[in-house]
């Protein structure tokens, strides 16, 4: 009989639902959804999810929660009370800190509390990457903000945290044969409505690139035009901006794009890299996290975040040659999803046993 967990998270993105799927091969899941995005309700959340918890408890001794933040609280203080197991998930955001751009759990008082104290209390915590735990960025150039990671922040044994990485369907990613490859370069970044927000993904960057590359092509999935032209963004036309494409439909996209570019300043282990590498676009990403390791020598990566530099490395990139299948086999060996399954039912299985 299969055991049952329950399973908390603040939306249920695509890596959400991937996992969930995963996970549903071993045990039955419960889903629960904290969804942040009203300020006002979360008090109500946190009355609602300890009702959620008492109610199905008798069912489980397992927790996972997606991320730690606001909703990881509960979870992780019952589950040490009552000596379950509570799996924390972490995969970016809740590990880091960038107050001049006001991103990271840690940059926030309120939410970095909730935070550190439900990776205090946890049984166990999963990183998607290494540099979750403990890493210096050098790209962003602000010396205050190098240090990043959970131990950056929180006082823990590095034996409490495993890493366990993101994998990848290759089903599901790949070239779709029936088009050309004849645009040059993508990004994806949702959410990119403010200036924060194009900061911290490089948006600023990949549009200062198409103004100066007027005769390539530039395409941004996830930002709205209006909202880059208010925010003051020239435009160049060059540049084509599609706010809104549904996952199964971004292999179409990529199929039709030599290049993939990722100029964030944080990421944790980013999923649309990964992805538009499978369907064989080159990639272009900045010396941050996982992504020099993601990329492997099939890529390009841009040292510190700078204009000139970035116009330099671009330059480059037109007079040398790589070959995206190259990319996509660089996935495939090093993050199938077959990995995450095993390693990821592996840690709760063995957690669970003790």
């Amino acid at each position: 009989m299969k055991k049952t967990i329950l399973y908390f998270y603040i939306s249920k993105a695509t890596f959400v639902a991937k996992d969930i799927s995963i996970l549903q091969e071993k045990f039955n899941i419960i889903e629960f959804e904290f969804d942040t995005r009203k300020k006002k309700i979360i008090p109500f959340l946190f009355l609602k999810q300890l009702f959620f918890i008492i109610f199905f408890s008798f069912k489980t001794e397992i927790f996972i929660v997606q991320f730690a933040s606001f909703h990881s609280f509960i979870p992780s203080l019952i589950a040490l009370i009552f000596k379950k197991k509570c799996f924390i998930i972490v995969g970016g955001t809740d590990c880091v800190s960038y107050p001049s751009i006001k991103y990271g759990n840690f940059s926030k008082p309120l939410l970095s509390w909730f935070t550190k104290y439900s990776l205090k209390m946890c049984t166990k915590i999963i990183a998607v990457h290494s540099s979750l735990i403990s890493s210096i960025n050098n790209y962003y150039g602000i010396e205050k903000e190098q240090n990043q990671g959970i131990l950056s922040f929180v006082k823990l044994s590095r034996s409490k945290i495993t890493i366990v990485h993101n994998g990848y369907d290759e089903k599901i990613f790949k070239v779709d044969e029936s088009l050309i490859r004849n645009k040059d370069f993508i990004t994806v970044a949702s959410g990119s409505g403010t200036l924060s927000r194009i900061k911290l993904k490089g948006i600023d960057l990949f549009i200062e690139m198409a103004n100066i590359f007027s005769d390539k092509s530039f395409t941004l999935v996830g930002a709205k035009r209006e909202d880059l032209i208010t925010l003051g963004y020239d435009l160049p036309n060059n540049l084509e901006i599609i706010s809104f494409v549904p996952n199964a439909q971004l292999p179409k996209l990529y199929s039709q794009n030599k290049y993939y570019v990722q100029l964030s300043i944080s990421e944790g282990f980013p999923n649309a890299l990964c992805e538009a590498m499978l369907c064989e676009c080159v990639p272009i990403v900045s010396l941050v996290a996982s992504m020099p390791e993601i990329i492997g020598n099939t890529g390009y990566i841009l040292h510190n975040r700078d204009n000139e530099q970035l116009s330099i490395l671009l330059k480059k990139i037109l007079t040398t040659a790589r070959n995206g299948k190259e990319c996509r086999k660089n996935i495939l060996n090093k993050y199938p999803v077959s990995s995450r399954k095993s390693q990821l039912i592996g840690e709760i299985l063995n957690n669970e046993a003790n």
